[in-house]
């Protein structure tokens, strides 16, 4: 169960330098909606991990297959992951131009 904690601990870091760092933020829909897309895309996150967690144990084994690869997957399928989640409850993601 301990191998639970790298996905669990690692999404909400990685998710606030993806929404805040590439200057995407959710567009429309209220506070509820924008939350509980937060929370579709955590399920998302840890849903695909799980998956890929399952498929790559047995042929990369337990160290490469159980964490390392599916965690590295997972990150970069946030984009799509985010994106799922806020659709879901009807909020669109959208990139903010830079201020200069």
């Amino acid at each position: 169960m301990s191998v639970w904690l790298v996905p669990v601990c690692a999404f909400f870091p990685i998710v606030a330098l993806y929404l805040g760092g590439m200057k995407v933020e959710p567009g429309g829909g209220n506070g509820f909606q924008q939350v509980l897309g937060l929370l579709l895309t955590y399920g998302a996150f840890l849903g695909l991990w799980a998956v890929l967690r399952l498929w790559l144990t047995g042929p990369l084994g337990a160290g490469l297959g159980g964490v390392i690869v599916p965690t590295l997957a997972v990150v970069l399928a946030l984009p799509w992951e985010t994106r799922l989640g806020y659709l879901i409850v009807g909020v669109k993601l959208k990139h903010v131009a830079a201020a200069h």
